[in-house]
């Protein structure tokens, strides 16, 4: 999704499981949180947090990219890691 915000991904997704799972259900059946690295990492479109917070999504701003590495790609370590410990 080249070009699009984050808030315009997750509203999409929520539009497309509403599509399947009914328009009455909430947001957070759907989605609970988006993970970025506003420090770290360089984004093609704006990050719009208060847009994303605004649909009940709760946005966990954390280091993804290796430190004094790439600012275009996420250190794949760091990010499963992260991911990892949301499961438990």
């Amino acid at each position: 999704m080249e070009g699009w915000s984050i808030a315009c991904c997750a509203a999409r997704i929520v539009e497309m499981v509403r599509a399947d799972a009914g328009l009455a259900t909430p947001v957070s059946d759907i989605i609970n949180f988006v993970v970025v690295d506003s420090a770290g990492a360089d984004y093609a479109v704006e990050l719009d947090r208060l847009e994303i917070e605004a649909m009940g999504i709760q946005v966990l701003d954390l280091q993804l990219t290796a430190p004094g590495g790439r600012r275009d790609r996420l250190d794949p370590d760091r990010t499963v890691a992260i991911l990892v410990s949301m499961c438990g």
